[in-house]
């Protein structure tokens, strides 16, 4: 039971996200596949959703399960590790502990002189984790190779301007006005740049990074180096086969008025394969406090929004459309915070409908949302929290 409720957790947090950042062609052209839910399919009964569910979390941690065991985790741990800590530290930055590319990687070399992005090539001993690494010679990436404890060469690439994938892009000078000097201290960022991890040669898992940077509002010549105004960020892991285990893109979009998503991602076991496609926005209105001067960041509050998105796999197909047509908020001794969501949702499972409307909260506060969302079956309307309840073992807080 701890499969089927980790999986619906996972579902209630996707469409709670879901339906805070909708929008109907969002993102550009990556996602036209997108299919909206056919509203003239007949009903689908309980049974029919809770079985694709479970047959899609099966597969899912099936695939999870093959991908662990056979992609070599030479090429994981530098790429997962490398894209974790670049996303660690811009979230750093965001509270001011640290500037996100004062240590880019986290990695052997990374540390910035004088505010520039490091650089060179770079031999280092067999264990990854090590601070002991020789400087070979100079370029204009960062480029370490190490031999693990099984012989394998692994060589980790970071690209700063792309220039591996065709023509180079700039870098640019950041600022980050909540940490050391502020606006008066910047640092070299990347707007594009590639992350590759070869394993004897074979390149094993890739990622590129490309953002666009936001102007100062308290200094117009300057950029900020979080938050960004858009973020694209793409990649692959593969066998050593050469066959793709996992790729895909996401792109993210943000301004005072409207944050905009999308992507696609695939995934691939030697006996299942999963694919899902997202669109949507998400819009609101931004305030700033400068009652005691010039503030960069502000409180973006959301007031409605849409998404759609298609998923495939275990021989299941989920076609989703999501409208928020209201966001609730409380106040408390800390401030303001999001108490609900209202709003709409129709789910095609298998060529089958199910749709879904009230406000997604734990109003009774029990431990189980969706007390006041009602869900109409073929067999007739429950609550979320009953469905959750009567399929999926979840029992309310007593």
């Amino acid at each position: 039971m701890l499969l089927k409720r980790s999986f619906i957790s996972s579902v209630i947090a996707l469409s709670l996200l879901l339906s805070a950042c909708g929008g109907q062609n969002a993102g550009g052209g990556n996602n036209t596949g997108i299919t909206p839910p056919n509203l003239s399919a007949p009903k689908a009964d309980q049974v029919d959703v809770k079985n694709a569910i479970v047959a899609v979390s099966t597969g899912v941690n099936s695939v999870i399960a093959e991908v662990q065991k056979g992609v070599s985790p030479q090429a994981i741990a530098p790429f997962a590790s490398s894209l974790l800590q670049n996303l660690v530290a811009t979230q750093a930055a965001l509270t001011g502990n640290a500037p996100a590319l004062a240590k880019p990687m986290g990695q052997v070399g990374s540390q910035q002189t004088n505010g520039k992005l490091p650089r060179g090539v770079y031999t280092c001993n067999s264990s990854y984790f090590t601070i002991s690494c020789t400087k070979r010679g100079e370029s204009d990436d960062l480029v370490y190779t190490y031999t693990t404890s099984a012989g394998k060469v692994v060589k980790v690439t970071q690209d700063w301007d792309s220039s591996s994938l065709g023509t180079p892009s700039a870098t640019v000078t950041v600022y980050y006005p909540y940490y050391g000097s502020g606006l008066n201290e910047g640092y070299e960022a990347p707007t594009k740049l590639t992350q590759s991890v070869e394993v004897d040669g074979k390149k094993l898992a890739q990622y590129t990074l490309e953002q666009k940077y936001k102007l100062s509002r308290c200094d117009k010549t300057k950029y900020l180096g979080t938050p960004v105004e858009s973020t694209t960020l793409s990649g692959f892991i593969a066998r050593e086969d050469g066959s793709k285990v996992l790729e895909g893109e996401a792109n993210l979009t943000m301004n005072d008025t409207e944050y905009k998503t999308a992507g696609n991602v695939k995934a691939s076991s030697k006996t299942d394969a999963f694919s899902a496609r997202w669109e949507g926005s998400l819009k609101g209105t931004t305030t700033y406090d400068d009652s005691t001067g010039c503030t960069e960041f502000g409180q973006f509050s959301p007031s409605s929004g849409s998404a759609m998105v298609n998923l495939s796999g275990s021989k299941q197909d989920f076609k989703t459309s999501i409208k928020a047509d209201q966001f609730i908020y409380g106040t408390n001794s800390y401030g303001t915070y999001l108490n609900g969501v209202k709003g709409s949702a129709v789910i095609e499972v298998n060529g089958k409908l199910v749709t879904a409307e009230g406000i997604l909260r734990d109003q009774d506060n029990d431990g189980v949302p969706g007390d006041e969302v009602t869900l109409t079956f073929a067999n007739g309307p429950t609550t979320l929290e009953q469905f959750l309840i009567d399929n999926f073992g979840m029992q309310p807080r007593q």
